[in-house]
């Protein structure tokens, strides 16, 4: 009587397992759908990699970015000088 139970278990989990790796066809478009886990213990941006992980979710933003040809862009910030080469 164990031996079937567990034996059933198995199929029922198996089962279970299949069933996920079935496809949606009504989805249009290659599309990859990912998350990111939050390892931040708070919001503030001035803690650990906080920062980093609140710009990559879409909850905080950068005064400049970096496009790719290597030239600052602004972000938040309208404009900015240079005081002295290294200022």
């Amino acid at each position: 009587m164990k031996r079937w139970l567990v034996l059933a278990m198995t199929l029922v989990v198996a089962l279970g397992l299949l069933a996920g790796c079935g496809s949606d066809t009504s989805k249009s478009g290659k599309h990859a759908g990912l998350g990111l886990f939050w390892f931040g213990e708070t919001l503030d941006p001035t803690h650990e990699w906080d920062a980093w992980t609140l710009t990559r979710i879409g909850a905080g933003e950068t005064l400049a970015t970096v496009d790719k040809d290597m030239t600052f862009q602004p972000q938040l910030a309208d404009s900015w000088e240079n005081v002295d080469p290294l200022t």
